[in-house]
């Protein structure tokens, strides 16, 4: 993706990216699997770049757009979230499952409040509920609600005939605009975001827990809630 933003920055010609994916699924995030197996001390640097690709995203000179269809979990939502417009099938679910496996949504989280409420991404990160696509659209995750694919690159035809009518300076200014008001700009937020990550993901138990889970075991903090019996 790195080189990907860059051929963008670097042309003059290309005023629109499209991220898209196979049929069904969008982006399922971080690979746990291969997350752990990752030296500790590469781990910050793998999550800062993935981080500065967000930020990138944010502030690139092109018009981003992410064509959502099907699951898009974990950094697959913050790949929608950074977009400049998301557009959704009807069979799209978005869901953050990190708390799940001990860990959270740091690197993501400061998009997500820049298109929904706090406590709707705070109840997302805690809960790991998977939103459907009118849900999605409800919050403001997602900017058009289409039925299905062939739809879907209609609505992303117009859109991108909408934006080739507007100046492409003043698609940069407008994406760099709210960035250069902020205290804390999102790529800070971002970045540290990955730090915290990266020290989650360093601790053991929480590797050792993730690697029995890959083996089949449950997370040992996990509890079933214990059955009540009623008296007639």
């Amino acid at each position: 993706m790195e080189r990907c933003l860059s051929e963008v920055e670097s042309s003059a010609r290309c005023r629109v990216l499209v991220l898209k994916s196979v049929a069904g699924e969008f982006c399922r995030g971080m690979d746990l699997g291969e997350i752990i197996q990752c030296p500790v001390e590469s781990l910050r640097e793998r999550l800062t770049a993935f981080a500065r690709c967000l930020a990138r995203l944010k502030t690139l000179r092109a018009c981003v757009i992410s064509l959502v269809d099907g699951e898009a979990l974990g950094g697959g939502v913050g790949l929608a979230a950074a977009a400049d417009c998301t557009i959704a099938t009807s069979r799209a679910v978005f869901s953050l499952p990190e708390a799940v496996a001990g860990l959270f949504p740091a690197i993501i989280m400061p998009l997500l409040y820049e298109r929904m409420t706090r406590q709707k991404v705070h109840w997302m990160a805690i809960s790991g509920e998977k939103l459907g696509a009118p849900e999605a659209r409800q919050a403001g995750l997602v900017d058009h609600l289409v039925s299905d694919r062939e739809e879907m690159e209609r609505k992303m035809n117009q859109i991108v005939r909408q934006v080739l009518r507007v100046h492409p300076g003043s698609v940069e200014t407008i994406k760099r605009c709210p960035s250069s008001q902020d205290v804390n700009p999102i790529s800070q937020a971002m970045e540290s975001g990955a730090g915290q990550l990266a020290e989650a993901l360093s601790d053991k138990h929480i590797r050792n827990a993730i690697q029995a889970f890959l083996g089949g075991e449950s997370f040992p903090w996990q509890e079933k809630p214990e059955s009540r019996q009623t008296s007639p």
